[in-house]
């Protein structure tokens, strides 16, 4: 049943148990992207507090104009979880009980670090986001490029959670150590687009500059590209934590 609401009960300390709600956007915040999908918690219009927010980027197959493209996005990732009504309502963490704002750009073309930057300065500025607990994560090139960014924008970033798709780039593995992001991969074993060396590297190279923060690597025996559907399932567990619950035990 749903929590009844009464002159005692404040709405901002109620949990949320109805999916969140989630619609298309064709706003162009720069030139890369002309468009998105945000899914806010049910009750978001009657809250006053600020909200987690999970920025996932999607890969090339889901490249599009911000208008008659935008349901690719409804393909993959969280996204299409939003879609099925089966996003989780609320994560408890560490005693707390925290809701998502999920929002998912279309990108015209391949991803900038810069156009990212500035799709989460929209965030913030359109939605109650809680800036201390921002998260990223993307498949294929998303994955990329959420390593990138996190990397040379560190202080805006809480956690990153990049799938079948890693940075090449020894620096960035630099940054992300050396900032103390919190890091868990995933790959197939038989990736036949990023080959798992990849990934591999990756890790190799992030734990190379002694993090803080150990980076997780999760590789699947599979011979497919998608790590992400089995990641994203909110029923997919290792030490009694999915990826939406990992994220959440890390603020600023």
């Amino acid at each position: 049943m749903e929590p009844t609401v009464d002159s005692v009960t404040d709405i901002n300390d109620v949990v949320e148990t109805k999916p969140p709600l989630q619609k298309p956007y064709s706003i162009a915040v720069d030139y890369n992207i002309k468009g998105y999908y945000a899914a806010v918690p049910f009750n978001y219009e009657k809250t006053t507090k600020s909200y987690p927010l999970l920025v996932f980027i999607p890969g090339g197959g889901q490249y599009g104009n911000g208008t008659n493209d935008l349901p690719l996005l409804l393909n993959d990732g969280p996204a299409q979880l939003a879609d099925a009504g089966s996003f989780p309502a609320s994560f408890s963490v560490q005693g707390k009980n925290f809701s998502f704002i999920v929002m998912t750009p279309q990108l015209t073309g391949y991803p900038s670090i810069e156009s990212i930057r500035d799709f989460i300065s929209y965030a913030r500025k359109t939605y109650r986001i809680d800036s201390s607990r921002i998260y990223l994560s993307g498949l294929s090139i998303g994955g990329e490029v959420v390593c990138d960014v996190a990397g040379t924008y560190p202080s805006l970033v809480t956690a990153i959670v990049p799938m079948s798709g890693e940075t090449g780039d020894r620096q960035t593995c630099a940054s992300l150590a050396q900032h103390n992001i919190p890091v868990w991969d995933f790959h197939n074993s038989g990736d036949p687009l990023i080959n798992i060396s990849q990934s591999n590297n990756f890790i190799q190279w992030v734990n190379s500059y002694n993090p803080v923060i150990a980076p997780r690597q999760t590789i699947f025996p599979s011979m497919q590209h998608d790590a992400w559907t089995a990641a994203l399932n909110p029923a997919y567990k290792e030490n009694k934590m999915n990826i939406y619950e990992w994220m959440l035990q890390y603020s600023k």
